[in-house]
């Protein structure tokens, strides 16, 4: 017997808490379906705006990524222009994840632009939201300039080994 016993249970552990995440962000959406007035009103209670953000965040943990992202634009166009400090800042955070969710689909000329975005962002200095959108936008730069050094020195090798070695 090799490992510890908890290791075996560690995938069954991780794919519950995946679908307990699905079903919380289920749950904030039927909040949302059940909630009877137009969302974007000046009276739209907070737990229904928060609901918008609760549940993008809880498809994303559960790695439901497109629906993750249709949630936090929804919620983003919704309530983007709200003078709550609170509700400005889950605006933010919502930008930020739509960044990361397009950097773990290899979109990363999308997710540069969000995260270049936020860096720019007047407000929010010194808010996590806007250093991690800055490390992320640093490191998907160096990624992207290490993968076009790498393109152009093998197709400069190639070209070499083509014309100069008669390969």
């Amino acid at each position: 017997w090799y490992g510890d016993h908890r290791d075996l249970h560690y995938p069954l552990r991780r794919q519950r808490q995946m679908c307990i995440r699905d079903r919380a962000g289920k749950a904030f959406q039927g909040a949302i379906s059940s909630y009877k007035h137009p969302l974007d009103h000046k009276d739209t209670p907070e737990y229904i705006i928060k609901s918008h953000f609760l549940s993008a965040d809880m498809h994303k943990k559960a790695h439901n990524y497109e629906t993750a992202l249709k949630t936090y634009q929804n919620a983003i166009s919704l309530y983007g222009d709200k003078k709550s400090k609170e509700i400005i800042e889950l605006v933010f955070w919502a930008t930020y994840h739509i960044g990361t969710i397009y950097s773990r689909q290899d979109k990363d000329q999308k997710a540069l632009t969000i995260f270049k975005k936020l860096m720019i962002e007047k407000t929010g200095e010194g808010q996590l939201w806007k250093k991690l959108a800055k490390e992320n936008h640093h490191t998907i730069s160096r990624k992207l300039a290490y993968d076009n050094y790498i393109f152009y020195k093998s197709f400069f090798i190639f070209f070499y080994a083509l014309f100069f070695l008669n390969i």
